[in-house]
């Protein structure tokens, strides 16, 4: 179970963190039987803020501004400038690459929509909402979850 891919949304923590407390509270506390098998038969895996840069920006600015920032990505430096050709540097919160679309399948198919006789890919600019990095696994990040994974297969 990972969390916090996105680092505004603070939620997926909490509840991934209850739902390891809820396998645990029903299955050693109650021993309640369908608790006790999802335990005894599944290995889990908690990985709480997978985007920690990211979060630790939104945690520095809330104390200033009262207000989440709405930091999406991480804090890549060389996702700073747009794709345009004037390169006009991100707003900080803009900046860096949304870890959800960093891994490898369907990597650099984007959010296409048509304007005009083209197609533009948002996904392609440092500075768009889902930009997915150079390329799959470019972060250290979606490289850190993928070696994990790959680890631990059984």
């Amino acid at each position: 179970m990972t969390s916090a891919h996105h680092a505004r949304e603070l939620i997926t923590i909490q509840n991934n963190l209850f739902q390891a407390l809820r396998l645990l509270h029903g299955g050693v506390v109650h021993r309640d039987p369908y608790y006790m098998n999802l335990l005894q038969q599944n290995v889990y895996h908690i990985v709480p803020v997978v985007n920690a840069d990211g979060l630790a920006m939104i945690e520095a600015d809330f104390p200033k501004t009262k207000k989440v920032l709405k930091k999406r990505k991480n804090q890549n430096p060389d996702a700073q400038n747009s794709a345009d050709k004037n390169h006009t540097k991100c707003a900080p919160e803009d900046a860096g690459v949304d870890l959800n679309r960093n891994y490898g399948v369907d990597w650099g198919l984007g959010n296409r929509k048509e304007f005009g006789h083209g197609i533009e890919d948002e996904c392609a600019d440092p500075c768009g909402e889902c930009y997915r990095g150079t390329s799959a696994f470019s972060e250290k990040e979606s490289q850190a979850l993928k070696k994990f994974i790959e680890d631990n297969k059984e």
